[in-house]
């Protein structure tokens, strides 16, 4: 059996739709690392204390991927056959998935804070960075994680630009906002790891604004996002 195709226009979509998400992902996971290379430049134990919280970050990026990567798994499959309604309810189960650990791991970053930076790091220093640091980035967890899946949910069905744009757009606000607050430029207060945690926070809730409203307002595909508006009301 010949498991090669000749079809170029296969190819074609094949290397588009791989090229948009790679870069897509690499700069989704640069807003975390541009807190890191701009508080370098800030203080040593800033640095150390963001690079201590982004280990969270990093957990919660692997639950994301697990989570959206298994919607488009599925969900690309009924695409293929233009059958909407298991995808609504695939995307059903996904957003509740997201939004249950995003709420776990924000009541666990709430309540025990320092115990789960102790995993990380027994320095005294560095942990009074991370806590001030955590304290404003645990709100992006949950933001993360939904925004990732609904990104996941427009990946299934062949619309992967739009994640690219966002992601692009993000990067750009967070570092913008990075560069004012850490160091207080244009007249405003230097607040070195806080500005770092205020500009995360803003990209973070700008991606999750983005594509709830290109869900709601522009992608109209056979009309299989049109379960989701409820489902966020439902989630808020």
């Amino acid at each position: 059996m010949n498991f090669v195709t000749k079809d170029k226009h296969f190819y074609n979509t094949l290397v588009h739709l791989m090229l948009t998400i790679v870069l897509q992902n690499v700069i989704a996971y640069s807003v975390n690392m541009a807190d890191n290379i701009m508080l370098g430049a800030y203080s040593q134990e800033a640095l150390s204390g963001a690079a201590t919280v982004n280990q969270i970050q990093f957990m919660v990026q692997q639950m994301s991927l697990a989570i959206g990567d298994s919607l488009v798994v599925l969900s690309s499959q009924y695409w293929a056959n233009r059958r909407t309604e298991p995808i609504r309810r695939l995307t059903c189960v996904a957003l509740l998935t997201g939004a249950v650990i995003g709420g776990v791991v924000f009541c666990l970053t709430t309540f025990c804070p320092g115990a789960i930076l102790s995993i990380f790091t027994t320095d005294a220093s560095i942990k009074a960075e991370g806590l001030a640091y955590l304290k404003m980035i645990r709100f992006t967890y949950p933001l993360y994680i939904l925004s990732y899946v609904l990104m996941s949910c427009l990946r299934s069905a062949e619309t992967v630009s739009i994640s690219f744009g966002i992601s692009v757009v993000s990067l750009i606000v967070d570092v913008c906002i990075n560069y004012t607050l850490i160091f207080g430029k244009f007249g405003f207060p230097s607040m070195g790891i806080r500005g770092a945690a205020v500009g995360t926070l803003t990209a973070r809730c700008l991606e999750l604004l983005i594509v709830l409203g290109y869900i709601l307002f522009k992608d109209k595909k056979y009309g299989c996002f049109k379960i989701i508006p409820s489902m966020v009301v439902s989630l808020m």
